[in-house]
């Protein structure tokens, strides 16, 4: 073999060595977190994928939490097919995925460093979701990842009537690693799919200031405006407010005070994580405003007239949602638990939750996390 061709394999080796570093892809070719996180639409919108999105609270802190994506659009490690320890799902909206904390402080990511290696956890949290989402990614998750134990995360929002997705069968399609990384990268720029490189994270808001369509004051900024305080308006403006919070305790009024019935969709849960083999757990975390009226005046400020007459949501008329989720659990034999309780005690001695911002500080996550090292504790000694 000449000397020219050695080199020319050299070369080869060494380009294709620094394009699998720089340009690392999913195992996965056709699975990502916007197939659920837009349960109609997600099949046609472009992956997220080594991205980072931010969210913040000005009014509560001048602190930027960035979420650092995986390869999928999670906030969490790389994920992969094969597992060779217990692996857990934790699976909720935005107080799984861990807004208003750091990566590190999550539910899941504090979990994970109380077990130690025992276990291979999964952030599965994802913001704005409810249970269309939360159905659909177990369809697609369960099969491709077995976890053996499944926590399912159940924020007091999420407790409302929803159609149960027409799921069709996915069929996973696996990236070969055999396929030069040049030759993918061509592929995808001539089809025009996005590329992503991990070193050089493109970075968004969750929260977008105007003139975007998400923010409401982009369309209705007189409405809106006799809503808030002077000092939310403007924070939310620039989208370094939750503009969601806008008269949002009138609808937690109506929702909270009301029994709906999700009987079919945890059954629809609970069978298929048992025809994968996976132990469900369900845990309920409430709205703040059900377990403390310390938040009521910063709620307040996000619905200055609509919700004049509203005083507490703390009494037992606005647990009946959460009461009738409960009962459902039971009567179909899963193992729910119930933080109010846990969380209430707790909130008598520090706020575990933002002022402005509905979602918890870090000693919020870090109980829920420790609650749960705990059950799994138990279960070890029985």
């Amino acid at each position: 073999m000449s000397k020219k061709l050695i080199l020319i394999i050299l070369l080869f080796l060494f380009l294709e060595i620094l394009l699998r570093l720089v340009f690392p892809i999913p195992e996965l070719a056709n699975y990502n977190r916007i197939l659920f996180q837009n349960t109609t639409e997600g099949e046609s919108l472009p992956h997220i994928t080594y991205e980072n999105l931010t969210w913040q609270s000005t009014p509560d802190t001048a602190h930027k939490f960035v979420h650092h994506l995986n390869e999928y659009g999670f906030r969490d490690k790389s994920w992969k097919a094969e597992k060779d320890k217990n692996r857990i799902f934790i699976l909720g909206d935005s107080f799984v995925e861990g807004d208003m904390v750091e990566d590190d402080e999550t539910i899941p990511a504090v979990f994970q460093s109380l077990i130690g290696k025992k276990a291979e956890v999964f952030n599965c949290g994802m913001n704005g979701t409810g249970f269309s989402s939360y159905l659909k990614f177990l369809d697609y998750s369960l099969p491709i990842f077995k976890p053996d134990e499944v926590y399912l995360f159940v924020y007091a929002n999420d407790i409302a009537p929803f159609d149960i997705p027409n799921n069709v069968a996915f069929e996973p399609e696996f990236n070969s690693n055999l396929v030069p990384r040049l030759f993918y990268l061509i592929d995808h720029f001539i089809r025009g799919k996005k590329i992503n490189i991990p070193l050089f994270r493109p970075t968004s808001p969750f929260l977008f200031p105007v003139p975007d369509g998400f923010n409401p004051f982009t369309a209705n900024s007189f409405e809106l405006e006799n809503q808030v305080t002077p000092e939310l308006k403007e924070a939310m403006i620039k989208g370094e407010a939750n503009y969601f919070m806008i008269n949002n305790l009138e609808k937690k009024e109506t929702a909270f005070s009301q029994s709906f019935d999700l009987s079919i969709a945890l059954k629809y849960i609970k069978t298929r994580c048992k025809v994968n083999n996976a132990k469900l757990k369900v845990f309920y975390i409430p709205d703040r405003n059900q377990i403390s009226d310390d938040y009521f005046q910063y709620e307040k400020k996000f619905c200055l007239t609509n919700c004049k007459e509203i005083e507490s949501l703390n009494s037992a008329k606005y647990q009946r949602s959460a009461n009738q989720f409960i009962v459902s659990c039971q009567e179909l034999g899963l193992n729910v638990y119930d933080l109010r309780p846990y969380l209430k005690e707790i909130e008598k001695e520090k706020n575990l939750y933002w002022n402005y911002d509905e979602h918890m500080r870090r000693v919020g996550y870090e109980s829920i996390a420790n609650y749960l090292y705990n059950i799994n504790q138990k279960e070890k000694l029985h």
